[in-house]
């Protein structure tokens, strides 16, 4: 009798930790959730569709990204223009990401990634978010920016750094 009332107090204390646990994550889960969710959404449309699609039908590739950057930053008028350049910044590093690696799952990972950092950051939450120029939202996102420089700086590399050092290669 003992030993099944330990027992069974050690359960529930297990499954009250466990429940706990879970009222813990949930939040967090919930956010990752919708954070892919709204990133794989977005990137299915302005890079695997408008992106493609324009560079498919002859498009030049730099302004069919910034053609679908400028769309992508259409969708999140809720914010000031300095934000809205900023987020023409991100969807052109996105577009080159997708271009390099000719995987949408790299793009919806960094845009995922992006968004859960701007969730964390409650700044771009609040309405009243208004900054005076484009530097302090570079600011504001410092992280963010790094990675598009990064991101930037494999464009140049995978696009004219690497096919020229190829073809001193091939030619010796």
């Amino acid at each position: 009798m003992l030993a099944n009332a330990v027992y069974t107090h050690t359960i529930s204390e297990l499954f009250a930790n466990y429940t706990n646990l879970l009222k813990s994550i949930l939040p967090h889960f919930n956010q990752w959730l919708t954070t892919v969710f709204a990133a794989g959404m977005e990137e299915i449309l302005f890079r695997f569709i408008i992106l493609s699609l324009l560079i498919y039908n002859g498009v030049n590739r730099y302004l069919a990204m910034l053609f679908s950057s400028v769309l992508f930053a259409m969708v999140h008028l809720q914010y000031n223009l300095y934000v809205l350049g900023h987020i023409v910044q991100i969807g052109t590093a996105l577009s080159m990401l997708y271009l390099i690696f000719r995987n949408l799952g790299v793009a919806i990972g960094m845009h995922a990634a992006h968004n859960y950092i701007i969730d964390a950051d409650h700044s771009f939450q609040e309405t009243n978010y208004t900054p005076h120029s484009f530097m302090e939202v570079l600011q504001d996102n410092v992280t963010v920016s790094i990675v598009c420089c990064l991101v930037i700086l494999l464009w140049i590399y995978t696009q004219y750094i690497r096919p020229r050092l190829q073809k001193q290669q091939i030619s010796l």
